[in-house]
């Protein structure tokens, strides 16, 4: 029997695929060549292939599980090469291994409707964000559902707000103690998009972030924002990538990121928040995209993964697990350098933060390597 398999990331490609004129999903996998992409399709045959949406397939925290939509007629091909936007879509949890899918409450109808989405870092409660919106009304039904029959445990409704479906990091993302869930969204009565963070047992707003400028807006800057002691999110204001302090709403900007995000390849892209002041970041250049393990303070660290890309591959909008953790070496510790980032008081709480972490290490010790 196939073991669990653990994913660094999922991305709509065109390499890899005979037909360079689609992008298929793939994920990023430790296989006998080191970490290298695998086409979803190759691994196993889906009960109904994903479309190429590339907001469409989040990653869980562990890389064993994928959260999207697919077709509620399963008319797709199971390489995922169709996609029809106007049929219905179902959002399903669908377990990186074997392919088994396992439904959720949730179905998308129509270009009206939108759905945005994440896992627990247990990896059985679920918060969606229902959007309805027209050019004349525009409504948010955020929901956390939780046990395995993933019933509704707490409910929001925002009226007249907005979520835009196209924008990269749009996806809902749960703090690693689970307490929190972050999200961006045009609020009620507002000009520009803003950072919410929610209480996941409530859904009350915790901290609200909103741009500088009018016209600009604030949102989480990438799949894996939060920092393991879920104290900190990486965001992007006014297009520029910022760490963004929970305790008293400081913004830092690394030193070493020197332009906009939205300025692919000649700047560095972070994707998420690594232990011990480390930063996940993605360059891209050329037909190469390197992943690496940088110092936050300096922008300096080994490269973790150097894959292929297509010629006609535009700047990846990936979505990453948190195994990365678990590859990004630990440095030695140090006194702090002068302007490094430190974090705003200490952690909350790292009980349960800690216990989750060595369940991941414990599942990537079992994790099947996948032959070339």
């Amino acid at each position: 029997m196939r073991g669990p398999i653990s994913a660094f990331a999922v991305a709509s490609l065109r390499v890899n695929n005979p037909d360079l004129h689609n992008r298929t999903p793939q994920l990023l996998l430790e296989t006998g060549e080191g970490i290298a992409w695998r086409l979803l399709a190759d691994l196993h045959p889906l009960e109904a292939g994903p479309g190429p949406n590339l907001n469409s397939l989040f990653l869980s925290p562990s890389g064993q599980t994928l959260l999207g939509r697919v077709p509620a007629d399963g008319e797709n091909t199971t390489d995922g090469r169709r996609y029809t936007p106007r049929t219905e879509e179902r959002l399903v949890l669908i377990d990186v291994a074997t392919g088994r899918q396992r439904p959720t409450p949730f179905t998308r109808r129509g270009r009206t409707q939108q759905l945005h989405y994440g896992l627990a870092p247990n990896e059985r409660d679920l918060a969606v964000a229902d959007t309805y919106a027209t050019a004349e009304v525009g409504r948010i039904t955020v929901s956390v559902l939780r046990g395995p029959d993933l019933a509704v445990s707490a409910q929001r409704v925002f009226e007249r707000a907005y979520m835009r479906s196209s924008q990269r990091d749009a996806q809902l993302q749960w703090s690693p103690d689970g307490r929190l869930v972050a999200l961006w969204m045009q609020p009620p009565g507002a000009s520009c998009e803003a950072l919410l963070v929610l209480d996941a047992a409530t859904l009350e707003t915790v901290l609200q972030v909103e741009p500088s400028r009018s016209r600009e807006s604030v949102h989480l800057g990438g799949s894996a924002s939060w920092s393991p002691d879920s104290q900190r999110l990486v965001i992007v204001n006014e297009d520029y990538q910022r760490i963004l302090h929970l305790g008293d709403g400081r913004q830092e900007k690394p030193a070493w990121l020197n332009g906009p995000r939205g300025d692919p390849p000649r700047q560095a892209q972070i994707l998420g928040l690594l232990p011990d002041d480390r930063v996940l970041v993605q360059r891209q250049r050329g037909t190469r995209l390197r992943l690496s393990g940088v110092d936050l303070a300096t922008g300096k660290g080994p490269v973790l993964a150097d894959v292929a890309v297509a010629e006609n591959d535009a700047y990846l909008q990936m979505a990453v697990s948190r195994q990365w953790e678990d590859i990004a070496p630990t440095p030695r510790r140090r006194a702090k350098a002068p302007g490094a980032v430190t974090a705003a008081g200490p952690p909350t709480s790292v009980g349960p933060q800690r216990d989750e972490r060595q369940r991941w290490r414990a599942s990537r010790s079992a994790t099947t390597r996948i032959s070339s």
